[in-house]
């Protein structure tokens, strides 16, 4: 089975938040005042479909309010979706990195077919501490949405690479797994500002806490 030309044809247009996400060849209705966005999943992760993938951008419609200052990074980029969903609202650029090579080229697609190329700039890179990540840092704003595990063990690199007052967008761990990574960026002076559940999925919005900003909620 071509499980990538399967998973076209079962993804349906989804509207989290205000962003409406569609297969490419979807030609109906785009709800008024949504950012719509064109995904061609190919091989790689995300489509918006995930309890985690729909977390995020229900995280970031909200926190979109705000509009965070500084460098944005997409860690574990996947299809690119967060990404092109950040730079499309915002219009800023965003660095989108994935240690798969498949899902690089399967961003730098999606990003051209939203006329985003200018915006999303997307790399191959294995970790924070160096390469792209740590070339541009630090960052204001860092969405990573890869698994439980890898957040944990990431908790004190990413902290390196977020500036003081800066937002951090974690997903990709179950409910019963949140308290272990909640845990992990408590002790690295993270405070938790809002929480998304979307099919058991987590997804957590956390602030690196600096002198100015501990009390700051979104």
């Amino acid at each position: 089975m071509d499980w990538v030309a399967e998973n076209q044809k079962s993804f349906q247009p989804i509207l989290a938040g205000r962003f409406f996400i569609h297969p490419t060849c979807y030609d109906g209705i785009v709800p008024t005042g949504s950012t719509s966005l064109a995904v061609d999943a190919g091989p790689a992760f995300g489509t918006g479909a995930h309890g985690s993938t729909l977390g995020c951008l229900l995280a970031l419609d909200k926190i979109s309010r705000t509009r965070p200052s500084g460098r944005i990074l997409d860690l574990g980029c996947g299809t690119g979706i967060l990404a092109l969903a950040i730079a499309k609202r915002w219009r800023r650029k965003v660095l989108a990195v994935d240690i798969d090579s498949d899902a690089i080229a399967t961003c730098k697609i999606n990003a051209r077919l939203n006329k985003l190329s200018h915006l999303v700039r997307s790399q191959e890179s294995n970790g924070v501490r160096r390469g792209p990540v740590a070339r541009n840092a630090p960052y204001g704003l860092i969405v990573a949405n890869i698994l439980a595990r890898p957040l944990i063990e990431m908790a004190s690199d990413i902290r390196h690479q977020i500036r003081s007052g800066g937002i951090v967008v974690l997903s990709g761990f179950t409910e019963d797994q949140e308290n272990d990574v909640r845990a992990a960026y408590r002790r690295k002076d993270y405070h938790l500002v809002r929480k998304e559940v979307a099919d058991g999925w987590s997804t957590f919005v956390l602030r690196r806490l600096g002198e100015k900003n501990r009390r700051l909620k979104l």
